[in-house]
């Protein structure tokens, strides 16, 4: 057998955050929006190469924190996030 695997993607790793954000909001309208700009985040961080050698875990992150620091009216979600 010739295994091909291929690593996680950022996006792999925000579909397993996801459920964990959605606990933390409680909100589906807020945790749809911050999914969505995460989303939107890790498309962007294809095109530069500066997010090539980085871990894909670091930008699934950074871009869950980056899209809820956007979203200023949901501070209490970024402080609860963090803790995980």
């Amino acid at each position: 057998l010739h295994w091909h695997l291929n690593p996680p993607t950022p996006s792999t790793y925000s579909n397993v955050v996801n459920p964990i954000l959605d606990a933390c909001t409680k909100d589906a309208q807020a945790s749809y929006e911050i999914s969505e700009l995460s989303r939107y985040l890790i498309e962007l961080s294809v095109c530069d190469v500066y997010f090539a050698d980085k871990k894909p875990s670091s930008i699934a992150y950074a871009s869950i924190l980056v899209a809820t620091e956007n979203l200023s009216s949901y501070k209490k979600i970024k402080q609860r996030f963090a803790k995980y």
